[in-house]
């Protein structure tokens, strides 16, 4: 037996290097494979490639699909609101802005997933809408395109128990809409 055939064995004092008695069996296999030159004298056959398939029902199906996190889905909602036209409610609505979408889409982005949750909907001016309602606030945020200014956004907020309302309304970057979104919504500040 050389050095490296020394199995260890731990008692109560520690590790030590006193050979553990072995197996008749092991050893006899082991000088049977040896004889044989190793295991590459034995033939193994070709398995052949794994012909199954697997079918899922498609409650499976979608209870394995990815959860979305509702800024992705607001992410989604108003990508598709962006694709909508003129009279997308068959009862004269305008057609969103791009400007609008985009900036409401770069704000969910500043959203952390600690953040309360959003949800994208759209007004029949074509202006899109984050609204946010974490149980104890309600709260709004619309962005709309002014043709001289830029983008303007108008937020709301409502305590669901008593207390009074608070909006407020500007350019993004204003003084007074920072200071409505840190202080009244507790939401980072548009870009």
């Amino acid at each position: 037996m050389t050095p490296t055939d020394l199995a260890f064995q731990i008692d109560s004092e520690g590790a030590t290097t006193r050979p553990r008695s072995t197996p008749l069996v092991s050893v006899t296999l082991a000088s049977f494979l040896a004889a044989l030159g190793g295991t590459a004298g034995i033939p193994v056959p070709d398995a052949p490639a794994p012909t199954a398939q697997v079918f899922m029902r498609p409650e499976e199906a979608r209870a394995r699909r990815r959860y979305k996190s509702p800024i992705e889905s607001s992410l989604d909602r108003l990508k598709e609101f962006g694709k909508y036209g003129a009279d997308w409610d068959s009862n004269g609505a305008l057609a969103p802005e791009a400007s609008a979408i985009n900036a409401a889409l770069r704000y969910l982005t500043s959203l952390q997933p600690w953040h309360p949750s959003p949800l994208a909907t759209i007004s029949r001016e074509g202006e899109p809408i984050l609204e946010f309602d974490d149980g104890d606030v309600f709260s709004t945020i619309c962005f709309r395109r002014d043709p001289n200014l830029g983008i303007m956004v108008e937020l709301y907020t409502k305590p669901s128990r008593d207390g009074a309302s608070a909006y407020d309304e500007g350019l993004i970057g204003e003084e007074n809409v920072n200071r409505f979104f840190l202080e009244k919504l507790k939401l980072p500040t548009a870009r």
